[in-house]
């Protein structure tokens, strides 16, 4: 059969609405099926590629967050390491300042009572969190301290770790130093607290007073030192609280742009599926009016 002219462009612009209506009523049902606006790039190129970066930096702030919430874990673990240590070194310096003109029995029963300590502390300064040391800097992964006895009966403590700073990445320019050092905490002016509670041990043994007077007094500028270290935790553990904070308001943020973009609102689709369907029905009346071809010809 041969078109006039106007048959055939009536026949194209026929065919055009009918595939556009039945496009429309596809895309609606696939909305509505998935619930969301964005199924395929082409149908929002600028939408999709502000999901891309949008979904890209809530990913990035989930690893962010992951990461502060195991620094916490040893923040936390830390604080109260350090709480124990510092309430240890002040019982010791007590000991001390109360045993340096004490009687034999006294002394020795002071004497007993910081070998107790010291055991404690040596625990504490090997503490960890999960399987790594709190206190040995950069070399988590070993004890923090150790030590050997001679063939006398004498200890000898040896920090295993060093004085580098654990980090971490708390944002994309932000990083964190969360570790304390044994050196921070267990050493006052180069003498480990286990070489002064041995010489403590020593002096209450033997009456030395003025070795008494003098393990007291470095015992309490250690618990001063101990204090500061807390102090700085503290501090650590307040910065690390606003990142999160930060870090959680911009993820709600990205996921209301997430939202405004990508879901697909049910009562509009609602609308849109019926528009959709009269459209679709007017196209199929339209177009079985052209000439005398039949719809089937225009479905191939």
């Amino acid at each position: 059969m041969v078109l006039r002219i106007t048959d055939g462009i009536r026949y194209q612009t026929t065919l055009t609405n009918l595939k556009s209506a039945q496009k429309g009523t596809a895309d609606v049902v696939e909305q509505l099926g998935t619930g969301k606006r964005i199924n395929h790039p082409s149908d929002n190129p600028v939408g999709t590629k502000n999901l891309i970066e949008w979904n890209s930096a809530r990913s990035e702030i989930d690893q962010y967050q992951s990461r502060i919430s195991s620094t916490d874990l040893w923040l936390r673990t830390t604080d109260l390491a350090l709480g124990r240590v510092e309430e240890l070194v002040g019982q010791a310096a007590d000991l001390a300042a109360g045993n340096a003109s004490s009687d034999s029995v006294q002394r020795g029963i002071a004497a007993d009572a910081i070998e107790t300590i010291k055991t404690e502390l040596l625990s504490l300064a090997n503490e960890k969190c999960g399987d790594r040391s709190l206190f040995a800097g950069t070399q988590a992964d070993e004890a923090a301290f150790s030590v050997t006895t001679d063939a006398f009966g004498n200890e000898t403590f040896t920090y295993e770790g060093n004085d580098d700073a654990l980090t971490v990445a708390i944002g994309r320019q932000s990083t964190l130093e969360y570790s304390t050092t044994g050196a921070d905490v267990f050493y006052q002016n180069g003498r480990s607290v286990f070489q002064i509670l041995a010489d403590l041990t020593t002096a209450l043994s033997s009456g030395d007073s003025a070795a008494i007077g003098q393990a007291g007094e470095d015992l309490d500028a250690l618990q001063t030192q101990v204090l500061q270290a807390q102090s700085i935790n503290g501090i650590r553990q307040d910065r690390l609280e606003s990142a999160e904070a930060y870090l959680t308001n911009l993820d709600a943020k990205l996921a209301d742009l997430v939202d405004e973009t990508e879901t697909a609102d049910a009562a509009e689709l609602a609308v849109r599926f019926s528009e959709q369907e009269l459209a679709l029905e007017a196209s199929y009346k339209l177009a079985s009016r052209v000439g005398d071809i039949s719809i089937l010809d225009f479905m191939k």
